[in-house]
């Protein structure tokens, strides 16, 4: 007879939990306040625009998908920027797309208030019938291409005036000119000689600072002290800035805003190499006249440089054009540079290639803050939920299942790569919560690999993240663990359960990865709680604020 287990919970979030703000990164344990994660913060719901609507089939798109609607989809799209915004809407049917001229898009979203809307994934098909998508996007929304580690030309650039070693939104300055209440800043330290050798990684990372890019925190101004030159953040930062590695405020460049994209299913036509054995491995996309060559790096959907923003309801789907099970070619949600978008309900598998330099990723929020990746599922890729790069932190997924990595359709059917994971340099203060295992894993370890191309290896992954009541439906195939987690400084597996509830927290490189990630409540996460940290981080900051006084 099975008794249910008594409720529990963690040492590190009792009921009595309040952000940790005196909690040093460099040598505390500490769960962070994680609610902060998508849309405005998570503190109004996805909106449903009503309009004005823009229909594509009033600027001759077919939806019968016999005749290409590139143009007049775009023209729609052109239509409501002008107008300040809008809702292009693409009824029911399937829309033949493809990428025009020399273009790195099939259809691009360049302003704000835009909302590409179809009338459910079972109803509307967007297809992309070509197969040279290289470095391309079917649907780009992007913002202002100033790289966030660039300050825009017109911004001054002004020094963090002390060490912020804890989680805090209280910044001192060296000078408020040119900095305002509103205005969307980073704040951002570089990766220097000595932040590298903090994190025991001079014989890996020497050298490569200015690859690294460093630590950057996308936040907006909510006051400032003038008398103390003090301005204070909407969100905590996730990690460490110091002084030495030249911490430092600028404006960052225009983003776009409200963009919404939402109740459509995304496919594209099979590369005709697709059977052939050869030409799709790890590194076969380097050389022009291989499949891999062709397909390299493309996404589905790629949002770049975008804030309060979504992706909704949107799914990938099989080709009947296509004799293989392939639904995409390489990428499908990719996220980079980007503040706050939600990610909800979306379904992306069966990638084409899953090779080296960054190919078969379903889900992908790279050098991105505070995004939300909720209620959605991933099968048949390289890596499915992916977090990279030492500019991304505050990231969140919750619920949702990832199945069966380290598959590709073309070639000899496997990929290199598996796993969910935080892929590489450092990623900071992420929360993995309540997410489904089948056939696949999460990992944030030390890493070896990524310096086949010239760039640095992957090496610490992540610090700080938390893996929050895990559920395992089956292992993967090599592995029996449903999560290893083997970060820099501290790590965190809180809760596990299910058919398989096994974790892992071993090291490549001990010495560099010490102490040994903090593990609690393994096979008993079923009695967590609360169920969910973020949900429940939110109902906390939410209630917080109505009982404020004033």
């Amino acid at each position: 007879m099975a008794f249910a287990q008594a409720p529990w919970r963690s040492e590190l979030y009792p009921e009595s939990w309040t952000p940790p703000w005196d909690k040093p990164f460099e040598t505390e344990k500490l769960i962070q306040d994680f609610s902060y994660a998508g849309y405005h913060m998570g503190e109004v719901e996805l909106p449903v625009i009503s309009g004005p609507v823009f229909d594509v089939t009033a600027y001759e798109a077919d939806p019968t998908g016999k005749k290409d609607s590139t143009l007049a989809i775009q023209k729609a799209i052109d239509a409501a920027s002008a107008k300040g915004a809008g809702v292009v809407y693409l009824p029911a049917g399937t829309y033949l797309v493809s990428p025009q001229g020399t273009n790195s898009f099939v259809l691009r979203i360049s302003h704000s208030n835009i909302v590409l809307r179809g009338a459910g994934r079972d109803k509307t098909f967007l297809f992309n019938n070509s197969y040279q998508m290289r470095l391309k996007s079917i649907i780009l929304a992007e913002g202002d291409p100033t790289r966030w580690r660039d300050k825009p030309t017109s911004s001054p650039v002004i020094a963090i005036t002390r060490d912020l070693l804890t989680p805090t939104i209280s910044i001192p300055v060296a000078s408020l000119a040119g900095f305002k209440v509103g205005d969307w800043i980073m704040l951002r330290a570089d990766a220097t000689e000595e932040f590298i050798a903090e994190h025991r990684m001079t014989d890996v990372w020497g050298g490569m600072g200015k690859r690294l890019a460093g630590v950057m925190f996308q936040r907006q101004i909510v006051s400032v002290d003038e008398k103390n030159l003090r301005i204070t953040i909407d969100v905590p930062i996730r990690y460490y800035l110091k002084t030495r590695d030249k911490a430092r405020i600028y404006l960052a460049a225009p983003h776009l805003e409200e963009v919404g994209m939402e109740g459509f299913s995304i496919g594209n036509i099979q590369h005709p190499k697709v059977k052939e054995t050869e030409g799709w491995g790890l590194i076969d996309f380097t050389k022009e006249g291989n499949g891999a060559y062709d397909v390299h790096a493309s996404a589905a959907i790629t949002m770049n440089h975008v804030r309060n923003s979504w992706i909704s309801n949107i799914a990938s789907y099989h080709p009947a054009e296509n004799q293989t099970a392939a639904h995409i070619l390489s990428n499908g949600i990719v996220i980079q540079e980007s503040r706050g978008v939600t990610i909800a309900d979306c379904d992306f598998e069966r990638a084409l290639y899953g090779g080296g330099g960054g190919n078969g990723y379903m889900f992908r929020l790279q050098y991105s803050n505070e995004c939300l990746v909720r209620d959605s599922v991933c099968h048949y890729s390289r890596h499915g939920f992916v977090v990279a790069g030492m500019a991304s932190s505050g990231n969140v997924f919750l619920r949702g299942t990832a199945g069966h990595t380290q598959v590709q359709v073309a070639g000899l059917g496997v990929t290199a790569g598996k796993g969910s994971d935080h892929h590489m340099y450092l990623s900071q203060s992420d929360l993995i919560d309540s997410v489904t295992l089948d056939g696949d894993f999460f990992d944030a370890h030390y890493r070896t690999s990524g310096n086949t191309f010239g760039t640095p290896a992957h090496g610490q992954t992540s610090v700080h993240s938390v893996y929050w009541n895990l559920k395992g439906l089956s292992y993967h195939p090599k592995h029996e663990y449903i999560v290893h987690s083997d970060q820099a400084r501290w790590g965190y597996i809180i809760g596990t359960s299910g058919k398989v509830s096994g974790v892992a927290t071993d090291s490549l490189a001990a010495d560099k990865t010490a102490p040994v990630d903090f593990t609690e409540g393994v096979g008993k996460g079923e009695a967590l709680q609360p169920q969910s940290l973020y949900l429940d981080q939110l109902r906390r900051r939410i209630d917080s604020k109505k009982t404020a006084t004033p």
